[in-house]
């Protein structure tokens, strides 16, 4: 699928680890786009490889037992890949930010919130020390954090989780970054603030025009935030389209699991919906499909042959199932 105005583009990625001198290919031939303005949902399991997806786009990864040895991934134009840890330095939290799944470790807790915002501000030179603090604590009231001024003194270990989500997102968005990487952000969090956070997302990227990446497990916070899904399992996507096709004609049997496992309210049902078996390791990949270990409908070409891509109907998916010859 082609985005029609992309900011942001990742062609056909593959991202490798160093394992006991055994390379682990983590990520593979993924490849997305996100419109200005819109929000890209990224979905899926534990060890699917959304982290590691978003920690590319950053140039994140640890070096010494890393590489990104294939791809492009491209912000308004500019290849990523191709830039210097310099040219990296500028970009990161000016033109992409990021907010991590757990705001206490994410925030330095010897220092201020006020000083950490500040912080971003004076390290790329957008504004000076009164400047700073001014749209700091402006930010923050953008965030919905009452009495900001005086917010500015405390520490991360005096204020609630859901209070250090807003910190983060109020840092993300000081610099007004063409894309927002959120990974996992409301998963610590109970569903009364979750709900908060998600609306506050929402408003932010209708304000500032900004596109957003969004990671996360669970399809209902994807139904409520996202414009575009990609379904990633074992390191790929096996299914890509619009918020409304992929919830309204789910194809790949994966997101039909993750669909059936969200709790409905017309439902009468006391034991949940579960998809048998594990995500397969990086080093015990199976041969064919990569979900067919899991699969209700796995053949024999699924076990040997291991399936494309494909275009069908106004989405993309990756099963043999789709073939019609299977």
């Amino acid at each position: 699928m082609r985005a029609e105005n992309p900011i942001l583009q990742v062609k056909n990625l593959q991202v490798d680890f160093l394992v006991k001198k055994h390379t682990i290919t983590a990520v593979k031939d993924v490849s997305f786009s996100v419109d200005k303005g819109t929000t890209l949902g990224i979905v899926g399991e534990s060890g699917c490889g959304k982290s590691v997806t978003a920690t590319s786009i950053m140039r994140l990864l640890p070096r010494q037992y890393s590489k990104i040895s294939q791809g492009q991934i491209c912000l308004d134009g500019e290849d990523l890949l191709a830039k210097s840890e310099e040219e990296m330095y500028k970009i990161r939290g000016t033109k992409v930010s990021m907010i991590f799944q757990d705001p206490l470790t994410s925030l330095n807790p010897v220092y201020t919130i006020g000083t950490q915002l500040c912080e971003v501000l004076l390290t790329h030179k957008i504004a000076d020390k009164k400047q700073a603090f001014e749209m700091s604590v402006e930010m923050l009231r953008k965030v919905g954090i009452g009495d900001a001024r005086n917010k500015m003194k405390t520490y991360p270990h005096q204020i609630s989780g859901g209070m250090r989500q807003r910190v983060m997102i109020a840092m993300a968005m000081l610099t007004n970054p063409q894309v927002l990487i959120a990974d996992e952000p409301t998963t610590a969090l109970d569903v009364t603030i979750q709900a908060q956070i998600l609306e506050l997302m929402a408003k932010l990227k209708e304000d500032f025009d900004t596109s957003i990446l969004m990671i996360t497990h669970d399809m209902g916070v994807i139904a409520d935030v996202a414009d575009y899904v990609c379904v990633m399992y074992a390191g790929e996507i096996v299914e890509y389209g619009t918020c409304e096709e992929i919830f309204d004609h789910p194809q790949h049997p994966y997101t039909k699991g993750l669909l059936k496992s969200i709790p409905r309210l017309d439902e009468d049902t006391k034991i949940l919906y579960t998809i048998k078996g594990m995500v397969p390791s990086m080093q015990d990949m199976p041969r064919g499909c990569r979900f067919s270990n899991r699969c209700p409908h796995c053949t024999m070409r699924c076990n040997e042959q291991h399936p494309d891509l494909k275009d069908f109907d106004r989405h993309q998916v990756r099963c043999w199932l789709m073939d019609g010859n299977c």
